[in-house]
């Protein structure tokens, strides 16, 4: 799969939720904007202006890249570029890849690009075996040769079950 070329910045509103079991927050700030997308309270209209202006600068930005990479004219831009997912091979058809294949074939791609045939994957695992999404698992077995294992956490810390996120612009 392939796509989803968009920009999404997704927030909740537990006012509400707080107001009916009698909590509420207090907020000491360095400015108005400083606890803007909190999930503590509504977002304000101003608030919801600045986000929005973030992620259309990054979408701006992340349509050109795919533009110029891909080179794509407008019209096929405009058309792949609304937050959908492709298959590989749509993905081939609208030149927003150059094949399809497997994480196999993609290695072997790597390797024969950066004209290094004894180059080593570094495959990172999450512990406790979460792969981060539905369609990050394959039926297809991890490269087995020249893989070397990083655990993140040590085994022996204890995480709850949930999503974990890093968000680096």
């Amino acid at each position: 799969m392939i796509g989803s070329i968009g920009v999404i910045f997704n927030t909740f509103d537990l006012s509400g939720t707080l107001d009916k079991v009698g909590a509420r927050t207090n907020v000491i700030k360095s400015g108005p904007l400083k606890d803007m997308a909190s999930p503590f309270k509504p977002m304000d209209d101003n608030e919801r202006a600045v986000m929005q202006g973030m992620v259309n600068e990054y979408y701006a930005r992340f349509k050109g890249i795919v533009q110029s990479n891909r080179k794509l004219d407008d019209t096929t831009l405009a058309a792949v570029s609304d937050g959908r997912v492709f298959t590989g091979l749509r993905a081939v058809e609208l030149h927003l890849a150059d094949q399809a294949g497997s994480l196999r074939d993609a290695i072997q791609v790597a390797q024969d690009l950066s004209h290094s045939p004894g180059a080593r994957v570094v495959l990172y695992k999450r512990p406790y075996g979460y792969s981060g999404s539905i369609y990050a698992h394959s039926q297809e077995e991890p490269p087995q040769a020249k893989v070397t294992e990083f655990n993140l956490i040590p085994p022996k810390t204890f995480l709850p079950m949930g999503f974990y996120y890093l968000w680096n612009p």
